[in-house]
């Protein structure tokens, strides 16, 4: 991997074109590393200007304002594949017209999808350096866009060793630099009484394969009556879940919030004594950093960025998820707030790589 070295400032257009981002600045469930990652770079590097092309998400088309940077969605509203064509010609009829109105610099796109694939032919058209940021499961075997493009020119940026060797596994190329997402500093109540055992955060989907939980938390029930996990999240896994939690007879141990805010989830973890992550894989995990933040001791399978060490467990069975959550329950280890990898860590990266490839001086 190469490293990024220091560069004069300048003042740049850099155009981001995402899958989706948030609609206004209270959606903050919206992939929040991203935005975490905007505000920051905002904050830090004011010289630069970024504009952003949201293809699918918001499901409306028009333009706004979030924070210092001008979003425009089209509003794709994730449709199939022929009229996704319609979305890309427009995101370049877009493209065009800020160019026009102000030189682009650089191109990034984010996920190796269809914003790849946009910011490929961008580039060449325009003769503008583009850069990709791998976002997740976009480095695994079914997404077909890994089998249809690629494009040599384009920098990939990968969020961890193990998303890049994944990347790597898959398309026989190594990505350019690994850049992490990291995370702010907000204040928490650090008084918050403890009411949860366990806490399981993320989408409701088969990737992250919660039912493993529902029969770790069995187990442990035989141990300790009183034992009491809660999942936040929603998605089209939660009836079968709910389903799973009756059948095992855990109506009384495992609850469900739904989606909430980001300020409310992170308020809802600091509430609990072990984070649980059973996800079969994650780019960098940016929930692993949140625990971290709340100052959670981790129960995880091998994804993302989380290692072993004596606040994390990696585990492989559902037998090793219950043993591991009830050591950390039985432990006197104090796990202490931190902040692993920080939010201008990522954007001092960025700018710097930013910097180095940018085609004017």
């Amino acid at each position: 991997m190469k490293t990024v070295g220091n560069f004069m400032k300048s003042n740049k257009h850099i155009v981001w074109l995402c899958q989706g981002f948030a609609a206004n600045e209270q959606d903050d469930t919206c992939i929040p590393a991203q935005q975490v990652f905007l505000k920051s770079f905002q904050t830090h590097h004011p010289d630069f200007q970024i504009t952003i092309i949201s293809f699918q998400y918001p499901f409306f088309a028009g333009i706004y304002n979030y924070h210092a940077t001008k979003v425009y969605s089209i509003g794709g509203k994730n449709k199939k594949w022929l009229k996704k064509i319609h979305t890309w010609k427009k995101a370049c009829d877009i493209f065009k017209q800020l160019h026009s109105e102000k030189p682009i610099d650089l191109i990034h796109s984010f996920w190796f999808s269809e914003c790849m694939v946009v910011g490929n032919y961008l580039s060449r058209k325009y003769k503008l350096p583009h850069i990709n940021t791998l976002m997740g499961q976009d480095v695994l075997p079914a997404n077909r866009y890994l089998r249809k493009y690629f494009y040599d020119k384009t920098l990939t940026v990968a969020l961890s060793k193990r998303h890049a060797n994944e990347f790597t596994k898959n398309t026989s190329k190594i990505p350019d630099y690994i850049i992490p997402f990291g995370i702010d500093e907000i204040e928490l109540d650090e008084t918050s009484i403890k009411d949860y055992d366990v806490v399981a955060v993320g989408s409701l989907v088969n990737v992250k394969r919660y039912q493993l939980l529902m029969e770790a938390v069995s187990i442990i029930k035989k141990k300790r009556a009183e034992f009491k996990a809660i999942i936040i999240g929603d998605g089209p896994e939660k009836k079968g879940l709910m389903q799973k939690a009756g059948q095992f007879g855990l109506g009384n141990s495992v609850f469900f919030a739904g989606s909430l805010p980001r300020s409310e989830v992170l308020d809802m973890m600091s509430r609990c004594k072990v984070f649980v992550h059973t996800s079969a894989f994650e780019g960098v995990g940016f929930v692993y950093l949140e625990a971290m933040l709340c100052g959670l001791p981790i129960v995880s399978y091998p994804a993302g960025i989380i290692e072993n060490s004596e606040t994390a467990k990696i585990v492989n069975s559902v037998d090793e998820l219950a043993d591991a959550v009830l050591f950390f329950l039985d432990s006197q280890i104090i796990t202490k707030r931190k902040l692993p990898i920080t939010a201008k860590q990522t954007a001092d990266a960025y700018y710097q790589l930013y910097q180095k490839v940018s085609k004017s001086p």
